[in-house]
């Protein structure tokens, strides 16, 4: 082989890792309402376009139906499936392969460790949406994106 075979065929697999295979962590954890409906992934790369911490995204933008971070979507403390609703339902949490993991919610009835990051950052905001994902974000990647 030359070298710009070599070349080329490094650049075609580093495109192909880059952009087609999952890397680990992707979409670890995904939030589930109880009609199946994804509400975007905790775990997972935060520009990702699932990811909740994504403000660009529809899962992360504080404007989006289908954001927990919207006040007026499912994120509504008076819907019973609400992360924020205390004592409500919560969103489901799964891992990749699809098993259930626990609850994402604010309420006492779930010790994950996400749902007590979720509590944290809801009292710290004094209950604000937009707060909370801010605080909530940085808890998990350590910065704000």
């Amino acid at each position: 082989m030359t070298s710009s075979t070599n070349f080329f065929l490094g650049i075609f697999l580093l495109i192909l890792v880059v952009f087609f295979l999952p890397s680990k962590g992707m979409t670890d954890i995904i939030l589930m309402s109880q009609d199946n409906t994804s509400y975007g992934c905790i775990d997972c790369d935060q520009r990702a376009e699932q990811s909740i911490c994504n403000a660009y995204g529809k899962y992360g933008s504080i404007y989006s139906d289908q954001s927990i971070w919207n006040k007026n979507g499912i994120g509504n403390i008076n819907k019973k499936e609400s992360p924020f609703k205390k004592g409500g339902l919560g969103l489901g949490l799964f891992n990749s392969q699809g098993n259930f993991e626990g609850y994402f919610v604010i309420s006492d009835k779930d010790g994950s460790r996400y749902s007590e990051m979720l509590k944290s950052a809801w009292h710290d905001s004094k209950q604000s949406h937009a707060k909370s994902k801010a605080i909530f974000c940085r808890l998990i990647f350590g910065s704000d994106l």
